[in-house]
């Protein structure tokens, strides 16, 4: 038998496809699916600030921290930041316990370009 707390994982994971039609399942997915959308904005407007120099890197990871703190881990999502090997920065975002991102993006903070993720050299 699965447990509530995994079946709403389950549930959540973009991937995975619904396991009973039931409108309080279709209101958590919703909701983590704005929450998620919302963070996604976030970084992603923190990180054309950074890549427009609006503010420092410091004031970025300021920022950035501030974020992870009180918005993506309350809310059950963990994020991850790494580096391409073409040195593009890459954000994702996911519900905890699931492997697929709900929002992720590539950018390079130099020259303030964005693109798909993925979509650079092997």
């Amino acid at each position: 038998m699965i447990s509530t707390r995994r079946w709403w994982l389950e549930r959540d994971c973009p991937s995975a496809g619904p396991l009973l039609p039931s409108p309080a399942v279709t209101g958590k997915t919703e909701t983590l699916n704005g929450i998620c959308r919302v963070i996604g904005e976030q970084l992603h407007g923190l990180a054309h600030l950074l890549a427009v120099g609006l503010i420092t890197e410091k004031r970025f990871t300021e920022l950035l921290l501030q974020i992870e703190s009180k918005q993506v881990s309350p809310h059950g999502f963990v994020l991850t930041a790494s580096n391409t090997i073409d040195n593009w920065t890459v954000f994702k975002l996911r519900v905890a316990g699931c492997e697929e991102a709900c929002a992720q993006f590539e950018f390079r903070p130099e020259t303030g370009e964005f693109r798909e993720p993925g979509s650079g050299p092997p």
